[in-house]
């Protein structure tokens, strides 16, 4: 089942798909939380790895590391909120049909 197939029905969790002109090679898979569900990210993390399924948010941003904060920057704002939205999946394909 294709990823954004078992979300689809989803309110809250969305998927990010590829664009007319690209092909994605699926190498990281990754959930977007909707904004009523960002504040409750931390918990779900926490349920996931619990159950054995390794979920972690993503990688901190150049510009939010202490010896990034200095330097010029144009507006990040969407990569603060995407910092906020987005869990990253295990993503492999020995994982079968378990998620």
């Amino acid at each position: 089942m294709a990823l954004s197939a078992a979300f689809q029905d989803s309110e809250y969790i969305s998927c990010f798909m590829e664009s007319t002109e690209v092909r994605s090679n699926y190498w990281l898979s990754a959930l977007i939380l909707d904004a009523s569900t960002q504040q409750r990210m931390d918990a779900l993390l926490a349920l996931t790895n619990d159950e054995g399924i390794m979920t972690r948010p993503l990688w901190i941003p150049l510009h939010q590391q202490t010896m990034y904060t200095r330097c010029p920057r144009m507006d990040l704002s969407v990569t603060d909120n995407l910092v906020q939205s987005v869990i990253n999946i295990p993503s492999s394909a020995s994982l079968g049909g378990r998620l």
